[in-house]
């Protein structure tokens, strides 16, 4: 039977174009948000080409893919924030599947894409690298020189505006460094209850108050530790035992780094 399911990616237009149509076909999305801003829309205005050539190229690659229209200042966080969340919450209802992507538009999107990707439950995003580039090295210094000098592609800047002070909540930190302490037992083979505990004690992780117990230490381990990094998706069932997921292998890697060199 045909896959009905909606696969949603949010994505914004500027001066990007497979950054944008590839990943759509890549993902399978058969719903692609495009989100870009023209002041003066006409057939020759340089934002709205780029925009109808995204179009083309991810309908060229997977014909009946609905391609929305999405009118919004890329330049204005707040305002992109809030689309984005309203896109969310719509496709959440329908129980699609969200992915936002954060590699092309401007650096505003990429902000409000990844905070709302943050703040949502079952909403991916990614970054999609580029293999190659239109502008070749021997043309940097035509295009982003003047004078001699290096400037970039901007010349001049207005005001800085500051994000809103948003505050995701940090996952528990015990729960991420004795993912670590798991992780790094598991280099070494299966990893057993009573063992688990022992390095935990050993390295001030483990919270249990009391003297020690072996059956109720290891509800306890089960309950608080196990239960806890499945909760988060940091850890599956493989066969008898457990391994560290992509997402747990993420958390080792970038959580409480300090905490344990």
């Amino acid at each position: 039977m045909e896959d009905r399911k909606r696969r949603v990616m949010i994505a914004c237009v500027t001066f990007e174009t497979v950054k944008v149509s590839d990943p759509a076909y890549y993902y399978g999305s058969n719903v692609v948000y495009l989100i870009h801003h023209v002041r003066n829309p006409s057939p020759d205005n340089v934002y709205q080409q780029f925009f109808d050539r995204t179009a083309e190229l991810i309908r060229g690659k997977a014909p009946g893919t609905e391609v929305i229209d999405v009118d919004c200042n890329v330049s204005d966080f707040a305002e992109l924030l809030s689309r984005i969340n309203m896109i969310i919450a719509e496709e959440s209802a329908r129980g699609s599947k969200i992915r936002i992507n954060l590699s092309a538009g401007s650096p505003e999107f990429t902000a409000a894409g990844a905070t709302a990707a943050m703040m949502a439950e079952h909403v991916g995003a990614f970054f999609v690298h580029a293999d190659s580039y239109t502008v070749s090295d021997d043309d940097l210094r035509d295009i982003y020189y003047r004078n001699g000098e290096p400037v970039g592609l901007t010349a001049s800047v207005r005001d800085t505006e500051d994000l809103p002070g948003f505050r995701l909540e940090m996952p528990d930190e015990v729960l991420v460094r004795s993912l670590r302490r798991y992780a790094a037992r598991l280099t070494e083979g299966r990893v057993h209850s009573p063992d688990m505990i022992a390095d935990l004690r050993e390295h001030g992780l483990w919270e249990r108050r009391g003297a020690s117990d072996t059956n109720n230490d290891k509800v306890f381990f089960q309950r608080r530790y196990i239960e806890g990094w499945k909760e988060h998706g940091w850890i599956e069932k493989s066969g008898t035992a457990y391994a560290i997921t992509e997402r747990g292998e993420l958390a080792i890697r970038i959580l409480y780094p300090e905490a344990d060199r």
